[in-house]
């Protein structure tokens, strides 16, 4: 529910700024033009997200924090995760 209302007022934004529209490509979410660069935008609906990605990469097997990766992270002695 959260995401749809997000994607919506997106693509209402991108529509007034942009003349962005709802992509018809799986996957795509929202299409603009600007400054000769097409943009192709996957909406994501924040928490959720955020909260996978960051089990994915910085928790152990059983659900604790990983502090070192975590703290590898934060002295950018470890590349971002994908």
């Amino acid at each position: 529910m959260f995401g749809d209302f997000l994607e919506a007022l997106a693509i209402f934004i991108a529509s007034k700024t942009y003349g962005g529209y709802k992509s018809t490509f799986a996957g795509v979410d929202l299409e603009f033009i600007k400054s000769d660069t097409h943009y192709l935008v996957q909406i994501k609906s924040g928490i959720n997200t955020l909260t996978t990605l960051f089990v994915q990469h910085f928790c152990l097997p059983d659900g604790a924090i990983n502090w070192e990766k975590l703290l590898q992270l934060n002295s950018q002695n470890l590349d971002t995760p994908n």
